[in-house]
């Protein structure tokens, strides 16, 4: 992450999909940020990270009052993204919070179609239109675009499809959308270069290699702090945060619950 970057939504480096539990990122802060905080994890019994959240039978909580579903959770790490633009609605105000994207310039017939045929692993797309509620974005409008299905939590890869949609909108409707003058597309992600490239068309695949290094760097790092092993995935599998299929559970609800260590990272920072 660029330190000029760092801000509520991401004080620290770490991957976006990192594939770990509450108390495994927790010693990772703890230790790789020399936070110095006492702390201890109680590891869990029985646990086996290769299972999905829906194996788990434990009742599913909202994180977020806009993540209702597990349905929500999955699609949030590709449509959170659309938080960048001030006109496209990422279904915040509808009973389909992040699974929903649209605008009123969009042509959600052709959105979807564009979209279907990336042939992105384990994701596919509908053409969709609502109209979010009052104090939304594009509100009370009728806003087209599309609905997002993971179909594969295996296999799909939320950063490269959430960088590649918004290349397609940006590809069609360039001179229609309204990115936000703050830089936020650079404070979720940490890069500042991910707005710049899409706005000049650049492809995605060249896009996610720039910090290909810094990933693999902390896939090695990760491995430190793994406290539970998995039933069923080899060890290359084992490598990849993606192939864990709580990944994206753990990304969302383990970002809100470690919300105190992050603060202790910024007042660490602040007196240094």
């Amino acid at each position: 992450m660029e330190d000029d970057y760092a801000s509520f939504v991401g004080l620290m480096d770490l991957a976006m999909i990192h594939g770990m539990t509450f108390g495994e990122i927790a010693e990772y802060f703890n230790e790789e940020f020399d936070l110095e905080a006492d702390l201890s994890v109680v590891q869990m019994k029985n646990y086996d990270r290769s299972k999905k959240y829906s194996e788990l039978e434990l009742p599913f909580v909202m994180p977020s009052p806009n993540m209702p579903t597990t349905e929500s959770v999955d699609v949030y790490p590709v449509t959170g993204y659309f938080e960048t633009f001030e006109n496209i609605s990422e279904g915040r105000g509808t009973a389909k919070p992040f699974q929903l994207i649209g605008a009123e310039f969009i042509d959600s017939t052709q959105y979807a179609k564009d979209l279907n045929e990336l042939n992105l692993p384990g994701v596919k797309f509908r053409p969709a239109a609502f109209t979010p509620a009052p104090g939304q974005k594009v509100e009370e409008e009728l806003a087209e675009g599309v609905e997002v299905y993971v179909t594969n939590t295996d296999n799909y890869d939320p950063v490269y499809t959430g960088l590649s949609i918004i290349k397609v909108i940006n590809d069609n409707y360039s001179d229609n959308i309204e990115w936000r003058d703050d830089e936020w597309l650079a404070q979720l992600t940490g890069k500042s270069y991910i707005e710049e490239d899409l706005k000049n068309g650049e492809e995605v695949e060249n896009i996610v290699e720039k910090w290909q290094p810094e990933l693999e760097e902390f896939k090695e790092t990760r491995e430190n702090y793994l406290l539970y092993e998995s039933s069923n995935l080899d060890e290359e599998q084992r490598e990849s945060p993606l192939s864990n299929s709580n990944t994206i559970v753990w990304t969302i609800i383990g970002g809100t619950i470690l919300a105190g260590l992050g603060v202790l990272c910024y007042i660490k920072q602040r007196k240094e």
